[in-house]
């Protein structure tokens, strides 16, 4: 029988069900059985392929100061017909970066005693027993349930968490701490918007799921087993909510959750500010004795005539409130960071906002310091996952400002030249679940301090030595790259060669050699960096995928200035496919090529798996830098197509290789372009042919836009070279007519 004081339907029954089956479902002994599968069913592909198969294989004692020898073999361009071979990818290379699911890096409950934790600690062991009945009805729908029979004996290990070993799962969200959240946030009840309130317990618990298993593994600043929800400061928590909830779809609840994030944090930066000022504008205790001529009478006056200024200066607020740590100032970074993240990706409005937030973000960064000290010391594991969460915070505000700059073509807050910081640990490290695991990992390799300048100077300057030189983490890596496409940024906007009529140029010939040094010693790195494998069952995370995606772009960007013909903040998809058909034609180069060929490898990817599987299964688990680079290389690809279109007849060697490489490329897609001629036709135009080429390219990258994506930014990339495919289909009409 159905108790009466529960439906037959218990939501929140259901809800703990959902919530512990997405914690259970990588279960490592769920998880071995599917990888074994996975790995006997298909190739794995290697691990550098993606990023060396454009370039020729280098020599050992190379000095590295030779040129790319795409440039002077035609040959290696047969490597790209590795798309259309069986050795290629695979549909698992993009699966094992599928951030929708939890990525097991501590050890789960089973289902039985995750329901346990998640019940009400008030309720009798009666209404404890009461929920077991009634949710027992659906262990036929649940195959993850235990027997009953076992339920009892959970029930006693629950009772003693510590003797039966199980770890709490780091988004639960008990009764107690809830009541601890709600009580932290009514402090700040006068700065909320009106009507908001904090969301019901499980709801809370899914969107901190959704930002642990989604976005931590793309931007990992926060220290996931050691954190406590209920110990966050109130606009972290809250930030951290936000992108759960637009990790869950439900961005409505997480754009009310932002701001709610950032009237809170705004409120503790004015409440510190005005710590400060009253202990600038405050009479010094020692003035507060009598002295000669002032009476005790005369002294309160003053004073109290000190504290109506104080309020009137800072605005007033709860000073007892006010929580001046070097760890609060930390969290308030963070909530900044996360706020400006999401809104950055997000709706026209919350683009504005977050670009509001990135001045104030930088200056509360450079006020904590870009200089730390040692990582690698004799530390206790709590203290270590301090400090290297407040470097990983600093290195990754640093990183987001140059994305920006990709993104909206905005000079980066942050300059390379201002951080002195060691690059943050590995990944291994970082992920460890408890103090014996991390103290195993630093006694099996002692951890080496690797200094940012350090290791950039020596891409910059001494390549040759990268091969010898410590290995760098993968999120190291992923900042030297940022790094480095920060310095092609300022390269360009401060060459004479700049200026707006040639916006489209190359850089001079020394630049291109210098920075193409400085690419190829990173790609060295990145390939000697053990967490740099793109296997689907090494679980290493996107970084090392995503850093792919930036090398490409890095490429694209040292050939061609594409930053300024792009609308993106406006989030109008006309505008963007106007810039795009209004840019000027290229100009024909050997340089060139090589950003070309980066875009034709790009496409080959989703060729090779199937354009229509990646739109519908693929691309949620791409990152926003892959959206980004598939922009960039399907406007390349189609601008240089329609440039050669008016000089088909004079094409050199190399540019006739990639022709045939793009044209059987789109071949194998249901938009094939064919250059024979149909029966009763004379001679086919060749650059009318080369012009449709390119409008199918345009329509191919627009269609993997078309899955399910989380934020805003992609959609609006998707339906923009959706436009622009139609103004250059419209264009060949026309011009036909």
């Amino acid at each position: 029988m159905i108790p009466q004081r529960q439906s037959a339907y218990s939501l929140d029954l259901l809800s703990d069900a959902a919530h512990h089956l997405a914690a259970d479902r990588y279960n490592s002994d769920v998880l071995a059985p599917s990888l074994e599968v996975t790995k006997q069913e298909s190739i794995l592909p290697e691990p550098s392929r993606e990023i060396s198969s454009y370039r020729s294989d280098l020599d050992e004692d190379a000095t590295m100061k030779d040129t790319d020898p795409i440039m002077t073999h035609v040959d290696h361009f047969e490597d790209y017909n590795l798309f259309l071979d069986d050795s290629g990818l695979n549909t698992n290379f993009f699966s094992a970066f599928d951030t929708t699911i939890p990525v097991s890096f501590w050890s789960k409950p089973s289902m039985t005693e995750g329901i346990v934790q998640f019940d009400d600690s008030r309720l009798s062991n009666q209404e404890n027993q009461d929920e077991r009945i009634s949710f027992s009805r659906f262990g036929s729908r649940l195959p993850s349930l235990q027997p009953e029979q076992r339920e009892g004996s959970c029930i006693e290990s629950a009772k003693n968490p510590e003797e039966s070993g199980v770890n709490k799962l780091p988004w639960s969200v008990t009764p107690r701490d809830h009541g601890i959240m709600q009580s932290k946030l009514e402090d700040f009840s006068s700065v909320l918007p009106s009507g908001f309130s904090l969301p019901l317990r499980r709801t809370l618990a899914r969107y901190l799921e959704g930002y642990i298993s989604g976005f931590t593994e793309h931007m990992p600043c926060l220290h996931i087993p050691t954190l406590v929800p209920a110990n966050l400061a109130p606009e972290l928590l809250l930030a951290i909510a936000a992108i759960g909830a637009q990790y869950r779809f439900e961005s409505y609840r997480g754009n009310r959750l932002w701001y709610a994030a950032r009237a809170v944090a705004l409120e503790q930066l004015r409440r510190r500010n005005s710590q400060q000022v009253m202990d600038i504008i405050s009479p010094p205790s020692s003035n507060k004795a009598e002295t000669p001529g002032q009476t005790p009478k005369s002294m309160r006056a003053s004073e109290n005539r000190t504290s109506i200024d104080v309020t009137a200066i800072t605005g007033g607020g709860n000073s007892n409130s006010v929580i001046d740590t070097p760890q609060a100032r930390l969290e308030t970074i963070q909530a900044l960071f996360l706020l400006m993240a999401m809104g950055t990706w997000g709706s026209r409005g919350l683009v504005r906002e977050a670009l509001v937030i990135r001045s104030q973000l930088a200056l509360l960064v450079r006020d904590e310091g870009l200089m730390g000290g040692s990582t690698s010391q004799d530390l206790s594991w709590e203290a270590w996952a301090q400090l290297e969460g407040e470097k990983r915070t600093k290195f990754i505000v640093y990183y987001f400002f140059n994305l920006q700059c990709m993104a909206y073509d905005m000079p980066p807050l942050i300059l390379s030249s201002e951080i002195n910081l060691s690059l943050p640990c590995s990944a291994k490290e970082w992920k460890a679940d408890n103090a014996a695991k991390w103290r195993e990992l630093r006694q099996s390799g002692p951890p080496v301090d690797i200094y940012f300048h350090d290791a950039l100077a020596r891409m910059f300057t001494r390549p040759a030595e990268i091969k010898t030189a410590p290995p760098t983490s993968s999120l190291g890596n992923y900042i030297l790259i940022g790094a480095i496409i920060q310095q092609i940024y300022f390269v360009r906007k401060t060459s004479i060669w700049s200026a707006p009529e040639t916006v489209n140029e190359s850089l001079t010939s020394e630049d291109i050699d210098r920075l193409s040094l400085t690419l190829r010693a990173w790609q060295i790195s990145w390939e000697r960096t053990p967490e740099s494998s793109l296997e689907p069952n090494s679980n290493n995370g996107p970084i090392a995928f995503s850093s792919t995606a930036l090398l490409r772009l890095a490429h694209i960007r040292l050939h061609v200035d594409l930053g300024p013909c792009r609308n993106l903040e406006t989030r109008d998809p006309r505008r963007n496919a106007a810039a795009f058909r209004d840019f000027p034609p290229l100009k024909r180069s050997p340089h060139l090529i090589r950003a070309v060929l980066q875009s034709a490898h790009a496409l080959s990817i989703p060729v090779k798996i199937g354009i229509a599987f990646v739109a519908r299964t693929q691309t949620f688990s791409w990152s926003i830098q892959h959206s980004l680079c598939n922009l960039e290389c399907a406007f390349l690809l189609s601008k240089w197509l329609d440039t050669i279109a008016a000089s088909a007849a004079d094409l050199t060697t190399e540019e006739r290789t990639l022709l045939d490489m793009v044209r059987n490329m789109v071949n194998e897609t249901e938009l094939a372009v064919s250059f024979e001629p149909e029966d009763g036709e004379g001679p086919v135009d060749e650059g009318t042919k080369i012009k449709q080429l390119a409008a199918a390219v345009v329509r191919l990258w627009a269609e993997t836009f078309k899955g399910t994506h989380i934020f805003e930014i992609v959609q609006v990339i998707g339906q923009s070279l959706d436009i622009y495919a139609d103004m250059l289909e419209t264009a060949i009409d026309m011009a036909s007519d």
